[in-house]
């Protein structure tokens, strides 16, 4: 799987260079990183697509799922946070959210976040592994 996911980026990184404004191909890129584990690169890629179009939400979000990954509970919760500010019931920003709470051992906090995204997603299957 590796190598087709290798191909396609290389195709993918073909294509940002032949159309650099074209945002979405720089998000795609960014989530074969985040697939292959290669969260340094998801960052560089969605950084730049949010240094043109800072409103990007799905760039913002993918950003703070690679920084949790990696550990950067302090950035991935402002991504999260920038992203509930523009829509306060966004699943993943809030299970983000939850889950930055319960690395820190804030339980509480936690599941204020996973309930209120049970609200918002009440079929969401992670949200009822997550409580």
């Amino acid at each position: 799987w590796e190598g087709r996911h290798s191909e396609g980026l290389d195709l993918l990184e073909e294509a940002k260079q032949m159309a650099p404004d074209y945002l979405d191909i720089s998000i795609q890129i960014a989530r074969i990183h985040l697939w292959l584990g290669q969260e340094e690169e998801a960052i560089l890629n969605l950084g730049e697509v949010l240094t043109k179009s800072p409103d990007t939400h799905d760039a913002r979000v993918l950003r703070a799922t690679a920084h949790f990954r990696l550990g950067n509970l302090g950035l991935a919760k402002n991504d999260f946070e920038t992203s509930l500010n523009k829509n306060p019931d966004h699943l993943a920003s809030l299970i983000g959210l939850g889950d930055i709470a319960f690395v820190n051992y804030n339980h509480s906090l936690a599941k204020r976040y996973y309930l209120k995204a049970s609200v918002a997603h009440p079929d969401s299957t992670i949200v009822r592994e997550r409580l």
